[in-house]
């Protein structure tokens, strides 16, 4: 039986989007009275923030907000962070209360809006739902809303964008499933039944950024992958091409196992391996 793994590993991701004077001001007040007052704007987010199903305590991530209002954000009082968890389009948690946080834990300067930064662990988010891993599935979401308290009112609707302005008050995390990849020698076995090469079809591997395209000619081809000690970027996608029926592969790790055995083997036009980032299932 053909088994399909989840080979993606991804590297903890460090994305910051600095902010000048310059571009957070001026901003269109009116604009921002008419769409809600008060907004928190999403300056620099550190880590992966999806929630490994397999590492809950290991899935962290920081996000770091900008608290802005026509007073300058002085004004706001209140940043609360509610979470709720849902299968498709079903709600399987309902939401909670994650984060609260108040003036007296923002971050200020002279000439600037206040600052908060917020961690979030996978393992306290899942617990705050009720759940355990055992109901989750790999594709569930939790799904976060920002609300900003000012004398005006409490501000979750918002998504503004004015002069650089930017905010949006609900972010998503997808519960996924990652193992961290056996370092060595990889082997993929890639085999062609008509002899005539893959006619389009391709494999693309990436390693920590670094992404390599293999194909069979003739009846196949054998190449080794090297995924060095430390990796945590593993990522194996197949594009399809024509005659689809007569490409056949095996991705065989370091130890001989073979964790991708993939291809019909009709000879079909259209019938072949699936094609994507081919990643193993999240457990039962």
């Amino acid at each position: 039986m053909k088994q399909t793994f989840k080979l993606l590993l991804l590297s903890m991701l460090v994305f910051s989007i600095g902010c000048s004077d310059d571009d957070k001001l001026p901003v269109d007040f009116a604009d921002l009275n008419d769409s809600g007052g008060a907004f928190a704007q999403e300056l620099s987010s550190a880590g992966l923030s999806d929630i490994n199903l397999l590492d809950p305590s290991g899935s962290n991530f920081s996000k770091r907000y900008q608290l802005v209002s026509p007073a300058g954000g002085t004004d706001i009082t209140q940043l609360d962070i509610y979470v709720n968890a849902t299968r498709l389009n079903d709600v399987i948690a309902s939401e909670q209360l994650l984060f609260s946080r108040t003036s007296s834990d923002f971050e200020s300067s002279d000439g600037d809006y206040p600052q908060v930064e917020v961690d979030y662990v996978g393992a306290d988010i899942i617990s705050l739902l009720g759940l355990t891993t055992s109901d989750l599935e790999g594709g569930d979401q939790f799904n976060f809303r920002l609300a900003v308290t000012n004398p005006d009112g409490v501000f979750s609707d918002v998504s503004a964008n004015f002069d650089n302005q930017s905010a949006d008050h609900t972010f998503i995390s997808n519960v996924i499933c990652l193992n961290v990849p056996e370092p060595g020698d990889w082997t993929l076995e890639m085999v062609d039944l008509y002899g005539d090469g893959w006619n389009g079809g391709a494999i693309t591997v990436n390693i920590s950024g670094v992404s390599t395209t293999y194909s069979a000619a003739g009846f196949g081809t054998t190449v080794t992958i090297n995924v060095p000690d430390g990796t945590t970027q593993f990522t194996f996608t197949y594009t399809a091409g024509d005659w689809e029926g007569e490409n056949l592969f095996t991705l065989t790790d370091p130890n001989g196992v073979v964790v991708l055995d993939e291809g019909v083997g009709d000879g079909s036009q259209g019938n072949g391996p699936p094609t994507g980032e081919l990643l193993n299932n999240c457990p039962d």
